[in-house]
């Protein structure tokens, strides 16, 4: 991602993530991308992608559990027995693929952030700890 695009993407991501939310949802969103872009600047980590990670983290947030696990099988997701048992854990791999299918956000490691933001995962990069992190 370059300069003009990055910023092009940011400015209608913040739109995407934000409006017609949940009041709490948004303010939760916006609260979790001035902690990225905090902790992104204390530890290196590009503070536009870490920006658009946070902004596209709880895209499927405020789904209903079945409307989770509908949209994961539709998106040929697999759902484990625990996230079956616990649909709101889908929604990060959901939101990750909102962003790359709906918004074309075609960054591997800003996908990954939205995508385990939740959960973790071992060898998570900078951005991955960045949005997991400001999330909690």
């Amino acid at each position: 991602m370059k300069g003009a695009r990055k910023t092009t993407e940011v400015r209608a991501a913040r739109g995407r993530a934000i409006g017609g939310r949940p009041a709490g949802l948004r303010d939760h969103v916006l609260r979790v991308v001035t902690e990225a872009r905090r902790l992104a600047l204390r530890y290196g980590v590009d503070e536009g992608r870490a920006t658009l990670a946070a902004l596209g983290h709880d895209l499927a947030r405020d789904h209903t559990s079945a409307g989770l696990l509908r949209q994961a099988e539709a998106a040929g997701l697999r759902p484990s027995d625990i996230e079956r048992a616990q649909p709101i854990l889908l929604h990060g791999p959901l939101s990750a693929r909102l962003m790359a299918e709906r918004f074309n956000i075609d960054d591997d490691e800003v996908l990954a952030a939205a995508r385990y933001h939740t959960t973790a995962r071992a060898g998570m990069s900078g951005l991955e700890r960045v949005i997991y992190v400001a999330d909690k």
